[in-house]
């Protein structure tokens, strides 16, 4: 059963959290996030042709051969008040719930005592009332031509019904037996009687193999061999309608009613009566009532009700298409840009009947509403012309028969442009479609094979229309507007609404919908069918007419002899529905079929989720992240593809001899994993937090989760825009709400989610089971690197012996709320963990319209450490890693034997999730960082406030000191600065250590926040302290805020901090264009104030020398009376916005910074990338460079990250990834000389 009325997909490019004044934070990766102020166009065109005020669906329902007697089939007959029959009436199956206003407010409900029920809830068509008691029409057959008020209730008199027995009664439209009923020779006097409200049910007494009932046998319940009832089947003659015995094969019935074929005698089930009046107490059973009480049965009230907003808001065709449209585009916000236009708008285009396109917020949306509700039926249906109308309007003409269509829709050149075409009808233009210039026809625009790209018409994407039909079709109208540049200086019309150039062709576009230039994308709707069968998965189906046509098959579709092709249309004729079809496949969009309410919305939605997912970051890009990890000259990477939200963690080679990848992959996690799942089971190791055990691991499964735990999982229905909207049945609503179920699909498990070959469609459906992996560095973890020299017991020797040959393991962190465990030999996942602080979001992985909700999960890179545990006497590797946008916490494994890990602690902000809490801690966008605290020696791990750390958190900017094996929280540092309207965002660090490989003793840590503040604390003392060190200001005194990870370093003996500024975390930094720059400072232990207004730091300058390349000063800087040094980034304003958000490097005497330039334009993501490379202590060029060079331009993409490693020669690269998956080598000039200690550097030494 579905459920009817109900919210739509949100239709959402989500960039960022809503924050009130806080810090901005994206939810998708900005570097190829779609351009958030482009707002796709949308135009509703909306049939008002005289048909559409009918109450019946389709046409032939009042056929003379659908009803006995064999007259016009009108109200009162059995069959007009069959839903399954008659798409417009009443099916007691469906909630009819009440339209919507524009506010989301609902219409009145038609409630008790239905003396009064609105003819027209709309108020347009007409503004009377009925008594639904004792006023609803039926049809009875009497005596006597002349009958009295009480003749009609009279059995005796008049008999109503076929055989006027009880249910069920069969209904046959032949006669000339006893058994056809009534009317007969004595009672064919045809009356009308008045009376309480009733409905008939069709029960199947066949059931066939295939959709198209041809094959059927005697069944009244589905078997294997034939799953699909028949209520109704339409048969070529009377006698095989009314045949006792099935009727099976030899194409003498089928599911489409084609008079030209003679496929018009209806072959009908069992009837059965339904009266609703007060004695009946209950009625159903039904599947799923959501206006009910108990879901499956209902009270006489809620019965009346059902009935009587039926009556009032669906029981014509108008009033259904305003109801569920109205419900449709609730969801629609201000990130579309939507019209409105009926198809017989007048001439010139009456403002009555058009709302010109514009940005669909509160006002907008109230004169779209109001414009909508307020249509009339009455005229003809000129489909051609209409869509040729909005054609022309996007290529912004405003004359011939788009005169009166005030203003030019189109902003910008990569403005994506729809429009959604209704009807409930056979077009029959008097006039012929015509092309942009307005003079020309369309022609035939789908009459050839293509086989060169860019391929328009092919047989085998089914926009071919087989060469046999003459032209100015719809399909041929759609294809012209799809396939032309609708905006070139050869039209006139170069320039948009908002006075620029919009002809480069730079459209969004994915697999299907692949042009660039601009055009129109055509989804249609109709309200009844053609020639052809309609299958919903049509565009994926192996069988059908649809793919008969694809595939050129010969002697399969029966309105054509020979090899199938779309029907030729002709006006006012069933093919011009299918004509309809194959607009919206040459359109690129989507056909949808509606032949009741529930198929209606399903099609609605449909056409607009086509809308969202479009507009939601055009084609699934491969997009690597940063962060790539190597031993020896093996390594992995992690990817992901944006709009499909899935991940991939490759094992690849460098070359020794040049640092360049070698070409090809020795294993693709993504591929591995999916082979470990299947429909209904799994053969993974998923792990969650546990309280209780040695492990405090359990089994990420139904059973082994809390009944608080399982409740983050159960009853998510309601949340999903899938329930609600695309109205799913009433046992597949059971299935998304059992908590089970969502646990197995996160899993991997996919026997539920919306795949074709799926009987229960529920969760969002996925390619792949690995999630993205965006913002979480891949650590490599094999023999212990580190050379301690603790005086501990056992050594850190003996552990580093007893680990020699301990598995390589790559962990990443991804956001399908998982940390993966990859085997480094075979990419096998050898286990996963779900961390319980992101529970409470995990269902969201499960919505539809996940493409355009992105959010993050478990998005931190993890740190990996050797610590002593004292309490053991023994070495552990640990993990910890934070969830970056995913949420606010930290957790923390125990991973020294990697085929049994254990879990530590969580900390997070909320007591109800982390037996570890704290308020101030923030989003975890920060590194941890383990270290022995230099107090006590004592194993810690030191966390920041991150972002964020709002209500009930303070704001502040905060240091957490916590025991590394426990998680108790040993101290908290406060910066004192930050608020709840205006949160510090301290986030990332770097330790000091003397010399960490030997003796990982921290003693300060240093971090900078996103006011430009950069703050030490000092370990060295019981009660750590902080001191402000310095005030990062730009030209006007503002602060620059800092993202990055400090590097340390020594200059002669002088601890200093190398630190760059610029954000790029949230979509308002896209645009940001503020002064950025690189400093190199002393900590005195004071604060220096505005490094900046400092006589005693040496400014450094860039000088751009070619498009590439730039040169840098060389001021000289003694640090025996100097502080330090700095250099502003956009050198005379070459690159406005450059900014460092990638951690700098500090390699044997070289400061690596790489800098990210957003591009700002509207139509264009990514941007540019530079790599400097300065004297760690001067700030000018390296050593071996000799003609003053400090920076190269290294890419036409952001750059995402980079690793240093180091080939046999001794040469050093960077390899430096980019946002477009590019890895590329580059050569860094290492200085030499000078003491470079602190944090240990990245990089490794490789061998051929």
């Amino acid at each position: 059963m579905k459920i009817l009325g109900s919210v739509f997909l949100l239709l959402t490019i989500q960039l960022g959290q809503a924050f009130a004044a806080t810090t901005d934070l994206a939810t998708i990766p900005l570097a190829t996030a779609s351009p958030s102020v482009v707002k796709p166009n949308l135009m509703f065109v909306l049939d008002d042709s005289g048909s559409m005020g009918w109450d019946y669906l389709p046409d032939n329902v009042n056929d003379n051969k659908t009803c006995k007697p064999q007259t016009a089939c009108t109200n009162g007959m059995p069959p007009f008040y069959a839903g399954q029959f008659n798409g417009v009436f009443y099916n007691p199956q469906i909630s009819y719930a009440p339209p919507v206003n524009a506010d989301g407010t609902s219409m009145a409900a038609q409630v008790s005592p239905w003396t009064a029920v609105k003819v027209d809830g709309f108020g347009v068509a007409s503004t009377g009332t009925t008594n639904l008691i004792t006023g609803f029409p039926e049809i009875v057959y009497c005596n006597t031509s002349s009958t009295s008020t009480a003749d009609l209730s009279n059995p005796a008199k008049c008999k109503r019904n076929g055989i006027d027995t009880t249910n069920p009664f069969n209904y046959q439209i032949t006669s000339g037996t006893s058994a056809t009923g009534y009317p007969d020779a004595t009672f064919k006097n045809q009356k009308t009687k008045k009376g309480t409200p009733f409905y008939f049910v069709i029960s199947p007494v066949e059931h066939c193999s295939d959709i198209t009932l041809n094959t059927c046998t005697a069944a009244t319940v589905a078997t294997a061999a034939y799953p699909y009832p028949a209520p109704v089947r339409w048969c070529n003659s009377a006698a095989n309608a009314a045949a006792a015995v099935p009727v099976s094969g030899g194409n003498k019935c089928q599911a489409t009613f084609n008079s030209a074929m003679s496929y018009s005698y209806p072959r009908y089930g069992t009837f059965k009566r339904t009266d609703i009046v007060p004695a009946t107490a209950s009625y159903g059973p039904f599947t799923y009532r959501a206006d009910c009480a108990s879901r499956t049965t209902c009270t006489y009230n809620e019965e009346m009700t059902n009935f009587a907003n039926w009556y009032a808001y669906y029981s014509t065709r108008v009033n259904m298409m305003k109801t569920a449209a109205g419900r449709a585009f609730l969801p629609i916000d201000n990130r579309f840009r939507v019209g409105f236009i009926t198809i017989n708008p007048g001439s010139p285009v009456q403002a009555a009947n058009y709302l010109a396109i514009n940005t669909f917020d509160t006002t907008q949306k109230a004169n779209w509403y109001t414009k909508f509700y307020s249509q009339s039926v009455g005229n003809s249906t000129p489909l051609r012309t209409a869509l040729s109308r909005v054609g022309r309007h996007f290529a912004g003409k405003q004359d011939g028969l788009n005169s009166g269509m005030t203003g030019d829709p189109v902003q910008y050149s990569c403005q994506q442009n729809f429009t959604i075409l209704t009807t409930d009808g056979y077009w029959n233009d008097n006039t012929t479609p015509v092309q942009v210039n307005g003079t020309t026809a369309i022609g035939d625009q789908d009459n050839v094979n293509q086989t060169v790209t860019p391929i328009y018409s092919s047989r085998a994407t089914g926009t071919y229309d087989g060469g046999v039909g003459g032209g100015n079709t719809l399909a041929d109208v759609a294809m012209y507007y799809y396939k032309t540049d609708l905006r070139t200086s050869a039209l006139g019309n170069a320039t948009g609404a908002l006075g620029s150039d919009v002809t480069e062709n730079n459209v969004l576009s994915t697999t299907l919908d692949f042009a660039t230039h601009q055009h129109m994308t055509t989804f249609t709707l109709g309200l009844i069918s053609g020639l052809m069968v309609y299958q919903p998965d049509y565009v994926t189906a192996g069988t059908g007419d649809f793919a008969n046509i694809k595939a050129g098959t010969s002697g399969a579709c029966d309105w054509v002899a020979g090899i199938c092709n779309w029907p030729v249309p002709a006006a006012n004729a069933p093919s011009t529905l299918d004509d309809l079809w194959h607009a919206a496949v040459n359109g690129r969009g989507n056909f949808y079929s509606a032949r009741d309410p529930q198929s209606l919305s399903d099609g609605l939605a449909g056409a607009l989720a086509g809308v969202s997912v479009r507009a939601g970051g055009g084609a699934a890009a491969a997009t690597s992240t940063p962060n790539i990890t190597q031993t020896d000259n093996r390594v992995y990477g992690s990817s992901y593809r944006s709009g499909k939200w899935d991940g991939d963690v490759t094992s690849e080679q460098i070359d020794a001899a040049t640092g360049a990848f070698i070409p090809g992959t020795a294993w693709s996690a993504q591929t591995l994993l999916d082979g470990r799942v299947q429909a209904a089971a799994d053969t993974r190791t998923i792990y969650t937090y546990s309280s209780g055990g040695a492990s405090h691991l359990k089994s990420f499964d139904w059973a082994s989760l809390s009944v608080a735990e399982q409740a983050f999982f159960s009853n998510k229905c309601s949340v999903w825009s899938q329930c609600t909207v695309t109205s799913l049945t009433a046992p597949e609503i059971v299935i998304g709400n059992d908590g089970q179920n969502l646990v197995e699909y996160l899993r991997g498990q996919y026997q539920f989610d919306m795949r074709a070959t799926n009987t229960s469609q529920v969760f969002r459906t996925r390619d792949h089971v690995l999630g993205d992996a965006i913002n979480a560095k891949p650590v490599f973890v094999k023999v212990p690197q580190n050379s301690f020299s603790d005086a501990v017991t056992p050594t850190y020797d003996s552990f580093k012996t007893a680990n020699a040959t301990r598995q390589g393991v790559v962990y990443v962190a991804a956001n399908d709320g998982m940390l993966h465990a990859f085997n480094t030999d075979t990419g096998v996942e050898m286990w996963a963990y779900v961390p319980k602080m992101v529970m409470p979001n995990l269902h969201k992985l499960a919505e539809v319209n996940y493409a355009s909700s992105h959010q993050y999960f478990v998005d931190g890179s993890p740190e990996v450490m050797d610590v002593f545990d004292a309490a053991n006497a023994a070495w552990r590797t640990i993990l910890v890693g934070g969830l970056g946008g995913g949420g606010r916490g930290y957790y923390a494994l125990d991973i020294t034997n990697p085929a049994a890990p254990q879990a530590l602690w969580e900390i997070c902000s909320d007591s109800t999730l982390c037996g570890i809490s704290d308020t101030d801690m923030g989003y975890s966008y920060g590194n941890p960082v383990i270290t022995k605290r230099a107090s006590d020696g004592r194993w810690v791990v030191v966390l920041s406030s991150g972002y964020n750390n709002v209500s009930p958190g303070t704001g502040h900017g905060i240091l957490y000191v916590l025991d590394a094996l426990s998680g108790a929280v040993l101290n908290k540092v406060d910066t004192g600065t930050g608020t709840i309207g205006s949160p510090s965002g301290l986030a990332k660090f770097s330790v000091w250590a003397d010399e960490a490989s030997r003796d990982n003793t921290g003693k300060w840590v240093y971090g900078g926040d996103l006011n430009g503040d950069v703050w030490r604390f000092d370990l060295t003392t019981s009660t750590p302290t902080v001191v402000q060190l310095a005030a990062l200001r730009d030209t006007v005194a503002v602060g620059q805020p800092v993202t990055v990870r400090p590097d340390l370093g020594l200059v002669n003996s002088n601890p200093v901090v190398f630190i760059g500024t610029g954000r790029f975390i949230g979509t308002s930094d896209l645009t940001d264009t503020q002064q950025q720059t690189i400093y190199a400072f002393r900590d005195m232990g004071v604060n220096l104030g505005n490094l900046r207004s400092r006589a005693d730091m040496v400014q450094q300058t860039l000088t751009q020398t070619s498009a590439t390349t730039r040169t840098g000063s060389n001021n000289a800087v003694d640090w025996a009376a100097k502080k330090g040094w700095y250099i502003d980034l956009n050198p005379s304003n070459t690159s406005p916005g450059e900014r460092v958000n990638i951690d700098p490097i500090l390699v044997n005497g070289t400061l690596l910074v790489f800098s990210n330039i957003p591009t700002s334009s509207a139509c264009t993501v990514g941007g540019e990338s530079w790599l400097y490379q300065f004297n760690y202590a001067s700030g000018a060029w390296p050593a071996p460079v000799t003609n003053q060079q400090v920076s190269q331009k290294i890419s036409t993409s952001l750059t995402a990250g980079a690793t240093v490693v180091m080939l046999p020669d001794g040469t050093i690269k960077a390899i430096v990834t980019d946002a477009s998956g590019n890895k590329s080598p580059v050569n860094v000039n290492a200085s030499g000389g000078g003491s470079v200690t602190g944090r240990r550097v990245s990089w490794r030494e490789l061998t051929p």
